[in-house]
């Protein structure tokens, strides 16, 4: 054979090498970056989530309150019951929660989530500042963890250990 057919046979298969890595290379790339993005999006979203239980946790609280200072003076007993759409608002806003957290990719976040909740809940009935303060720092390393979980290349803090990778 000559040498410049061996040498174009050579050129030609390096550059279908280079090629093929190049194309398998922007395909990890390119899944990997739809992946973050549906990791952001589920962070997001769990934020939001928290949020707007929050919000309907406070309005819950409002609501209590309402009907204690309505309360007749008597014997010391009542029922105490808030609006529906105050009871209903709340329901959903703990289910938006657990399924926006059924989708968060990241176990620090999920934990922080979960640490707040009961307070959150409690917070409202609980008119005591001891109860807020503790609410409301809970509520910031929840943010917190979502923010640093945003700011990550993976969109996680930590990456889970899992079979083949």
């Amino acid at each position: 054979m000559d040498a410049p057919v061996v040498a174009a046979w050579i050129t030609s298969g390096a550059a279908l090498v280079v090629a093929l890595y190049g194309g398998v290379r922007a395909d990890v790339r390119a899944g990997r970056d739809r992946d973050y993005e549906r990791r952001k999006e589920f962070l997001i979203d769990a934020q939001d989530a928290a949020l707007d239980l929050r919000d309907a946790l406070a309005e819950f609280g409002a609501a209590l309150k309402s009907e204690v200072d309505l309360a007749a003076p008597g014997d010391g007993t009542f029922t105490m019951s808030v609006p529906t759409p105050v009871d209903t608002n709340v329901r959903a806003a703990r289910g938006a929660l657990d399924k926006a957290l059924s989708r968060v990719d990241d176990a620090a976040v999920v934990a922080a989530a979960q640490t707040w909740r009961p307070k959150a809940e409690q917070s409202p009935i609980d008119d005591k500042d001891v109860e807020a303060a503790d609410e409301q720092a809970a509520f910031d390393r929840l943010n917190e963890l979502v923010a640093a979980a945003l700011a990550s290349r993976r969109g996680r803090l930590a990456r889970r250990p899992s079979a083949g990778r």
